[in-house]
C-alpha cells in the first residue's frame, strides 16, 4: 500500500517538471483538498486530510515533529529516529513532489510560503531538528533549497521573472533568518538574543552555556568557530552519524541549501561569463542579508561558508565513502556554494571610493562598505587562496583528477567531476582577475580604516598573488594546461585558455628560466615556456590547442538576437558589441586562443613566449629557423592556415570570412602581426611562399559583396544585417589587406617580380559585376569599359556600411516601439524625435530630465572605437533616480513612469549609438586597410605592373584616380543614391564628421593616384619627344624608323569630368570643414593641370590640348560659379593656412591664371583677387609677417625653411600674373614695389664664393637660399616694368627707390661679377644680368 502511494508521487513528481506541469500540480493538490473536506473545518487532522494534498504533506510534518518534541527528554542529545521506515520514504516521495511543484512553479512557491496555515518553511524546519533519518533530513533541505532557489523559469528573463526574481530573493533572506534561527548550524553562544530574534512559528532554541560572544573576526585563519560548531547540529551529525555510515546526504543536501540561498545579482555577470570584468560586472547578492545575526554575533552568513570550508571541502578527501563516487558530489556542491559566494563579492563600490579618495573617518557610506565587504563569504574565500592556505592545495588536488577522467567519465559521476573542475578553474580565474584590485586597493584602504569597522579585524601577515603562489606548484600549473585538451567540457577548455592568457601577462611567468636544455645548450626562455616544455604533457597540451582550433560548431554563428542584446544592455552588461556573447562555444574557444597568440606577440614579449612555441617557433632562433612543415610536426599555425583555406578558390560564402567573420578578423590580425613583427617576420613571409602564394589566394577567395545590396533587393528585407558580422568582416578586410600590402611591398624590395606582378595585376584586373546573384555591389556603371579588383573592394566597403547604417535605424526604430511605447506622456510631448537614428542628440530628452552627462561615460574599447560604457552610464541613471526620489520629485506614478522611460530612452539609443561608432570605426579600419595596399600599389609596386604597356597604366592610373575623386566630390559621399526609402533617414551631424575625417585620410591616396597619373603623361611626352629624335637623320643621311610614341588613349570628355569631380571635391562641406582634405585636393588639380601641359608639349596632342583647356574653362564658368567658388577658397588658403597649404593654394592659384591665361578677356584670377581684395593681403604679409621668417631661413642653421617655399609660390604667382597688364596694374596698386623695396631679407646676401658647388644636403647653403630670394624679387621688377610702360612715372619712381634701398648688395653682385679674381657661375651671372637689366630700364627712363 505504501509502496502504490510512494509510486504515485513519484509519478506525479515526474510529471510536475515543466512551467505548466507544475501549476496543474499545485492546482491538483490543492484542489484535492478543496474537494475532499468541509470548507467550514478550519483544521482537520493530518490523517484525516486526503493523502495527495498539500494539508496532507505539512499536517504530517507537523504533527511528526509536535509528537517528537513531546517526547524529548531534556538531554539534548539527538533521540534513535522512532519514524517508520515506511513512513519516513512515503514522506521523502512527497516532499519530492513538493520539491519540483516550487521549483518550475513561481506560483506554487508564493501560495506555499505564504500559507500562514502550512507555514511551509518553518514546518520543514522544526521537523528537521527532530531525530529523524539522515536521508528524510536531506529531503527536507533540498526542498527548504527549492525554495529559495532561482528556477529555470526565473532564469528565463523577462519583465514578469524580473519580479519574480525580485520575490525569491525576499524570500531567501528569510529563509536565511529561519535557517540562523533554527540553530542548524550551531553560529551564537547568546542565546537570550537569539530568543529575541526569533520569527514568528519557531519553535525554542535549545540552550546553550552562556559565553560571551566572540565579536572579531578572523579572515583566513580558518579557526574562528571551531569550538563553536562543534557543539552540535549538522556538524554532530555529519562526524557522528554519517561519517560513521560513510554516506552524506545531509551534509550534501545542507551545502546545497546554502548555494541556493545566495543568488547571483539580475545586474552582475553570470558565473559562466568568464568574458566580462569581475570586478565592474560586480554587484551585491540581493538574497544575503548582510545584517544576519548582529545582534549577537558578527553579521553575514561567513559562518555557514566556513562550515562547508572546513567541514566538508578541506575534509573531502580524508573521509571514507562507501560510494566511491560521492566524493565528487560532494566537491561539485561544495565548489558551489564557494563559486557563488567569489561572485556576489562586490569590489566596484570600494574601488570607486578608493579613486575619490574618501578616506574620511566619518564617512559612514564607506564604513558600510568596508564591514560589507569583511563580513561577506566571498573575503573569506579570497584571502584563504591569497595567503597559500588548504583551501589552495584543496583545489589544486581537485584538478590533479587529471583530464583524462574527466573525458572518460560519464553519467551522473562524470558530471560531478566535469562540474567540480569547472567550478575550480573558474574559481582560481576570478582570484587572478581580482587579486590585483584586491592587493593594491581594497587592502591598503581597509587596513588605513580599519577603526571604522567596529570589531577588531585579523589578517593573514602574508598575502600575495596567485602566481607567486602557483609559482612553487609548477606542476600543478602544467595540470591546468593540460586541460585544453579536456573533450568532454568546452567550458573548462575556455576556462583553461583564461587562466593562461593571464599566467602568460603576469611579471612572475614572464621571467627567465635558465634551465631549458637543447641538445647540448642551455636555452634562456620563458619561464611558463619552460614549465610546459619540459613536462611529459607538453605534446599533449599542444595537441589540445590543435584540437581546439580545429573544432567546428554546430552553429557556426550562433549570433545574439537583437531583443536579447537590447535586454542585455539595457542591464549594463555591454559597453560595445564584441563583449556580448554572440559566439558558440568552439567559436568562444577559438576566439580566446587567438587572443592569447596575439597578447603574447607583442613587443614588450621578448621572444620566444607562449605564441612562439603553439605556433612552431624554434625556441633557440626564433627570428631565423625555419618553421616545421605540416608532415614533420603540427603546430598552431598551419591549423590557422587550414581555417583560412576554407573555401578557397571560391569566393562566396563559403569562405571563412563569410562564415565565422570574427574568427577570420582574428587569423587575419595574427598573421599580419607574425608577418609584420621583427622578430617572426621573415621567417613567416618565408614559410607561406614556400608552400604557396598565401596572399594572392586569400585576396582572390574573399567575395567583394560584404553584405547583400539593399537597392538591388528593392524592399524592406526580413532579415537585417547583423552588426557583429559586418563589423568582423570590416576588420577582417583591413587585417588582410594591410598584410597583402606588406607583402607586395616586401616582394618589390626583394625584386620578386613575378609574385608582386601577380598580386597587382589581380588588383588592377577586371571585377565581376555580381556576387552569387546578389546582384551588383558597384554604384554607376564603368566609364572605360572595365572595373578594376581594387575599385570594387572600395565599392563594397561603401555599400556594406550604407546599408548596415540604415538596417541600424529600422532596428532602432523597432526597438523604441517596443520599448517605448507611443500613448506614454513621455512620448507624446516629443515630436519626430522618436525614432531618430542613433540616438540623435546623444538621448539628450532623457538626458535633460534626469540631469546626467551621457558623454561622461564614454570610455575607449579595446580596439580604441569611443563608445558608452553602458555599465556605468545604467549606474548614473539609477544615482540620477535615486537623487530625485530623495528630492520627493517622484511622489506620483506619472513621474515615475516618466523616469522610468527617460533611463530606457538613455540606455536603448546610447546602445545604438555604439553600434553605429563601432561600425564606423570598423569601417575606418578598412578603409585604411584599403588604402594602403591601394598607395603601395601606385608608387612601389607600379612598375611591376604589366597591363596591356604604357596605355594599360595610363588608363589604369585614371580609373583609379576617377573611382575616388568621385567619392571625394560628393556632398554625402556614403548615402548618396542610397537604399529604399524605408530605411533611410538624413545623416546627423556626427555622422557628416566622421565622414569628413575619413575624406581627408583618403585625400593623400587621391593625390597619389593624381601624381601617377600625371607621371604616365610625362612619359608620353618624353617618348614622344625621344621617337622625334630618333627619327631625326643618321650619320648617313638615312632615318631611323621607331614606332611612333604612344600619346593619351583617353578620351577627353571622361577628363574633363574628373576635372570637374576635382573642382567639386574643394567645395564640398567636407572640404570646407578640413584644411588637409582640401590641400590634397588641391595638389590633385596641380598634378591634372600639370600632366595635361606636358601632354600638350607633344605637337601631336596639340588639338587634344586645346579641347582640354577650353572644355576646363567651360567648367570653371559654369552656372555654378565654380570657378570663382575654387578661386576664392584657394585665396582664403593661401592668404590664411598652415605653410605647407599656402605654397599648395599659391601653385594652385598660379596654374589657374595660367590656364585663364589663354582667354583674351582681362584674367579671371586678377578680377577676383581683387574685388576680394587678396591682392592687399599677399602683398601685404611679404614684409608684416614673412620678412622676419625669411630673415631667420637665412641663418647658418635655420630652424625651418616654410617661409622660403611660401616665399617662392607667391612670387611665382606674382611673375605668372605680371605677364599681363591687368595683373601688373594690380600688383602695382597694391605696393608690391614698395614691399620689396622695404624688406630687410634682400639685404643679407651672405659673403660666400659663388663658384663653390652647391652642397647636397636637405638644406641648401645660404648662398643658394639667398638666391633663391632674390631673383623673384628682380624678375617681378623686371617684368613689372617691361608690362606696364614708359609712361608711368610713379612705376620708375617706385623701382629706382628699390634699386636705392638695396644699392649695397646689387653694387656687391656687379662688383664680384665683374672682379676678375672671380670664379663666375651661372647664379652669379644670373643676378647680374637681372641687376644689369633693372639698371638699364630705370637709366634708360631718367635719360
Amino acid at each position: 500500500d505504501i509502496g502504490l502511494v510512494r509510486g504515485y508521487y513519484n509519478m506525479l513528481s515526474s510529471l510536475a517538471c515543466g512551467a505548466q506541469a507544475s501549476v496543474c500540480a499545485h492546482e491538483f493538490l490543492g484542489a484535492s483538498e478543496n474537494k475532499l473536506m468541509s470548507p467550514s473545518r478550519a483544521h482537520v487532522a493530518s490523517n484525516q486530510a486526503p493523502r495527495c494534498s498539500w494539508q496532507a504533506l505539512f499536517g504530517a510534518l507537523s504533527h511528526y515533529a509536535s509528537s517528537m518534541r513531546q517526547k524529548d527528554s531534556a538531554d539534548a542529545s539527538p533521540k534513535t529516529p522512532d519514524l517508520p521506515d515506511g513512513e519516513a520514504a512515503l514522506l521523502r516521495s512527497l516532499l519530492r513532489l513538493c520539491r519540483t511543484t516550487v521549483r518550475y512553479s513561481i506560483v506554487a512557491r508564493m501560495s506555499l510560503y505564504e500559507n500562514a496555515e502550512y507555514n511551509a518553511v518553518v514546518t520543514m524546519f522544526d521537523f528537521l531538528g527532530c531525530a529523524i533519518p539522515v536521508s528524510l533530513k536531506a529531503s527536507l533541505l533540498d526542498t527548504i533549497a527549492a525554495f529559495g532557489e532561482l528556477g529555470p523559469e526565473i532564469l528565463g528573463g523577462g519583465g514578469e521573472a524580473d519580479n519574480a526574481r525580485q520575490l525569491v530573493d525576499e524570500m531567501a533572506r528569510r529563509i536565511w533568518a529561519i535557517l540562523e534561527q533554527s540553530q542548524t548550524l550551531p553560529t551564537t553562544n547568546d542565546v537570550d538574543a537569539l530568543r529575541q530574534a526569533r520569527p514568528f512559528g519557531m519553535e525554542r532554541v535549545p540552550l546553550l552555556p552562556d559565553r560571551t560572544p566572540q565579536r572579531g573576526i578572523s579572515i583566513g585563519r580558518g579557526s574562528g568557530n571551531r569550538q563553536l560548531l562543534s557543539r552540535g547540529g549538522i556538524v554532530y551529525e555529519l562526524e557522528e552519524v554519517e561519517a560513521a555510515a560513510e554516506t552524506y546526504p545531509e551534509m550534501r543536501a545542507f551545502v546545497r541549501l546554502i548555494s541556493s540561498l545566495i543568488h547571483v545579482s539580475n545586474s552582475a555577470a553570470a558565473l559562466s561569463n568568464l568574458d566580462r570584468d569581475p570586478i565592474l560586472y560586480s554587484a551585491p547578492s540581493p538574497s544575503i542579508p548582510m545584517d544576519l545575526g548582529e545582534s549577537y554575533r558578527t553579521p553575514g552568513i561567513t559562518p555557514y561558508l566556513v562550515f562547508v570550508l572546513e567541514s566538508v571541502m578541506l575534509k573531502a578527501e580524508q573521509r571514507s565513502y562507501q560510494y566511491s563516487t560521492e566524493k565528487w558530489s560532494v566537491y561539485a556542491v561544495s565548489l558551489d556554494a564557494i563559486e557563488r559566494s567569489l561572485g556576489t563579492l562586490d569590489l566596484s563600490g570600494l574601488v570607486a571610493e578608493a579613486g575619490e579618495q574618501r578616506l574620511s573617518r566619518t564617512d559612514s557610506g564607506l564604513a558600510n562598505s568596508l564591514r560589507a565587504l569583511v563580513t561577506h563569504p566571498g573575503f573569506e574565500i579570497v584571502i584563504r587562496i591569497l595567503c597559500g592556505s588548504k583551501l589552495l592545495d584543496a583545489l589544486l588536488n581537485i584538478l590533479n583528477v587529471g583530464v583524462d577522467e574527466v573525458n572518460m567519465s560519464t553519467g551522473d559521476v562524470g558530471e560531478c567531476i566535469n562540474q567540480s573542475v569547472l567550478c575550480t578553474l573558474r574559481i582560481l580565474l576570478r582570484i587572478l582577475r581580482i587579486q590585483e584590485t584586491l592587493l593594491r586597493t581594497v587592502i591598503p584602504l581597509l587596513l588605513e580604516s580599519s577603526d571604522m569597522l567596529g570589531f577588531p579585524l585579523t589578517l593573514p601577515r602574508s598575502l600575495t598573488t596567485l602566481e607567486q603562489l602557483l609559482l612553487s606548484r609548477r606542476q600543478s600549473v602544467v595540470q591546468i594546461v593540460t586541460y585544453v585538451s579536456c573533450t568532454s567540457s568546452a567550458d573548462i577548455c575556455l576556462a583553461t585558455i583564461k587562466i593562461l592568457h593571464i599566467l602568460s601577462d603576469s611579471v612572475v611567468f614572464n621571467g627567465i628560466d635558465d634551465r631549458v636544455a637543447r641538445g647540448a645548450d642551455m636555452l634562456t626562455v620563458n619561464r611558463l615556456v619552460g614549465m610546459i616544455d619540459r613536462s611529459e604533457e607538453s605534446v599533449r597540451i599542444v595537441h589540445g590547442f590543435i584540437n581546439c582550433l580545429g573544432v567546428e560548431d554546430d552553429d557556426s554563428v550562433a549570433e545574439s538576437r537583437e531583443v536579447a542584446l537590447i535586454s542585455e544592455a539595457a542591464k549594463g552588461f555591454t559597453s560595445g558589441l564584441e563583449d556580448q556573447q554572440s559566439t558558440g562555444p568552439a567559436q568562444s574557444i577559438r576566439l580566446a586562443i587567438i587572443d592569447l597568440l596575439l597578447a603574447n606577440l607583442t613587443p614588450t614579449k621578448p621572444a620566444p613566449t607562449i605564441a612562439h612555441y603553439l605556433l612552431g617557433f624554434s625556441l633557440t632562433r626564433p627570428a631565423s629557423d625555419d618553421l616545421p612543415d605540416p608532415s614533420q610536426r603540427a603546430t598552431c599555425l598551419h591549423t590557422i592556415l587550414d581555417l583560412l583555406r576554407e573555401g578557397h578558390g571560391e569566393a562566396g560564402p563559403s569562405s571563412l570570412i563569410s562564415k565565422r567573420p570574427r574568427l577570420a578578423e582574428r587569423c587575419y590580425h595574427l598573421m599580419y602581426h607574425l608577418c609584420s613583427d621583427a622578430v617572426t617576420g621573415d621567417v613567416t613571409t618565408r614559410f607561406l611562399r614556400g608552400r604557396e602564394n598565401f596572399f594572392y589566394s586569400q585576396l582572390s577567395s574573399t567575395p567583394m559583396a560584404i553584405v547583400p545590396d539593399l537597392r538591388v533587393l528593392g524592399e524592406e528585407p526580413q532579415s537585417v544585417h547583423s552588426p557583429i558580422r559586418v563589423y568582423a568582416q570590416l576588420h577582417g578586410r583591413s587585417w588582410l589587406w594591410r598584410s597583402s600590402a606588406l607583402e607586395l611591398h616586401t616582394l618589390v624590395l626583394q625584386d620578386a617580380r613575378s609574385r608582386a606582378k601577380l598580386i597587382g595585376e589581380w588588383l588592377v584586373g577586371d571585377a565581376e559585376q555580381t556576387e552569387d546573384g546578389d546582384g551588383s555591389v558597384f554604384s554607376g556603371g564603368s566609364i572605360l569599359d572595365s572595373r578594376m579588383r581594387i575599385l570594387a573592394m572600395f565599392d563594397s566597403l561603401r555599400q556594406a556600411y550604407r546599408d548596415s547604417s540604415s538596417a541600424l535605424q529600422r532596428q532602432q526604430r523597432v526597438a523604441e516601439l517596443e520599448y517605448l511605447r507611443s500613448d506614454d506622456s513621455m512620448m507624446d510631448e516629443d515630436d519626430d524625435e522618436g525614432a531618430a537614428p542613433f540616438g540623435r542628440g546623444k538621448a539628450s530628452l532623457g538626458a535633460e530630465l534626469l540631469n546626467v552627462d551621457v558623454n561622461s561615460c564614454i570610455v575607449t574599447n579595446e580596439r580604441g572605437c569611443a563608445v558608452y560604457d553602458l555599465h556605468a552610464l545604467v549606474a548614473l541613471l539609477r544615482q540620477a533616480e535615486q537623487a530625485l526620489d530623495q528630492g520627493g520629485q517622484l511622489g506620483s506614478a506619472g513621474a515615475r513612469q516618466r523616469v522610468f522611460l527617460a533611463i530606457r530612452r538613455v540606455v536603448i539609443r546610447s546602445y545604438f549609438g555604439n553600434q553605429e561608432r563601432e561600425l564606423h570605426y570598423a569601417y575606418a579600419s578598412a578603409l585604411r586597410g584599403w588604402k594602403e595596399l591601394a598607395e603601395i600599389l601606385v608608387t612601389s609596386a607600379w612598375n611591376k605592373i604589366d597591363s596591356q604597356g604604357r596605355a594599360g597604366c595610363e588608363r589604369t592610373a585614371f580609373q583609379l584616380l576617377r573611382g575616388l575623386v568621385r567619392v571625394l566630390s560628393e556632398n554625402d559621399p556614403v548615402f548618396a543614391g542610397g537604399a529604399s526609402k524605408w530605411c533611410m533617414e538624413p545623416p546627423t551631424a556626427e555622422q557628416e564628421f566622421r565622414h569628413a575625417e575619413l575624406l581627408t585620410a583618403l585625400a593623400p591616396t587621391l593625390t597619389l593616384f593624381a601624381e601617377r597619373l600625371s607621371q604616365e603623361w610625362t612619359r608620353a611626352g618624353v617618348l614622344t619627344r625621344a621617337s622625334l629624335a630618333m627619327n631625326k637623320p643618321g650619320a648617313a643621311g638615312q632615318a631611323r624608323v621607331m614606332p611612333p610614341a604612344l600619346d593619351t588613349q583617353l578620351p577627353v570628355e571622361p577628363l574633363l569630368d574628373t576635372w570637374r569631380m576635382l573642382v567639386c571635391a574643394a567645395l564640398t562641406p567636407a572640404a570646407a570643414a578640413s584644411l588637409l582634405l582640401r590641400g590634397n585636393v588641391y595638389a590633385a588639380m596641380l598634378h591634372v593641370l600639370g600632366g595635361i601641359r606636358k601632354l600638350g608639349e607633344s605637337s601631336s596632342s596639340a588639338g587634344q590640348k586645346s579641347r582640354l583647356v577650353s572644355g576646363a574653362l567651360d567648367i570653371l564658368a559654369d552656372s555654378a560659379a565654380l570657378g570663382d567658388r575654387l578661386l576664392e577658397a584657394a585665396s582664403a588658403d593661401a592668404a590664411d593656412s598652415s605653410d605647407a597649404w599656402k605654397t599648395v593654394a599659391f601653385s594652385l592659384l598660379n596654374a589657374l591664371a595660367s590656364l585663364f591665361a589663354v582667354e583674351s578677356r582681362p584674367n579671371r584670377v586678377v578680377m577676383l583677387l581683387a574685388r576680394k581684395n587678396f591682392f592687399a593681403s599677399f602683398v601685404g604679409s611679404i614684409l608684416h609677417r614673412e620678412d622676419h621668417a625669411i630673415q631667420a631661413a637665412l641663418q647658418p642653421d635655420p630652424a625651418s625653411l616654410n617661409a622660403l617655399y611660401i616665399y617662392e609660390a607667391k612670387m611665382s604667382f606674382f611673375l605668372r600674373i605680371a605677364q599681363r597688364s591687368d595683373g601688373a596694374e594690380r600688383l602695382l596698386e597694391n605696393g608690391i614695389i614698395d614691399v620689396l623695396a622695404d624688406c630687410a631679407f634682400l639685404d643679407l646676401r651672405p659673403q660666400s664664393d659663388h663658384g663653390a658647388s652647391f652642397a647636397d644636403a636637405f638644406i641648401p647653403i645660404r648662398a643658394e637660399r639667398f638666391h633663391l630670394l632674390l631673383m623673384p624679387a628682380l624678375n617681378l621688377m623686371l617684368a613689372l616694368v617691361a608690362r606696364i610702360g614708359r609712361d608711368n612715372l610713379t612705376l620708375w619712381m617706385k623701382a629706382a627707390r628699390f634699386v636705392s634701398q638695396h644699392h649695397a648688395v646689387l653694387e656687391a653682385i656687379l662688383k664680384e661679377a665683374a672682379a676678375p679674381a672671380h670664379l663666375l657661375s651661372i647664379a652669379l651671372l644670373t643676378e647680374a644680368k637681372a641687376v644689369t637689366s633693372l639698371v638699364f630700364f630705370i637709366a634708360r627712363q631718367r635719360a
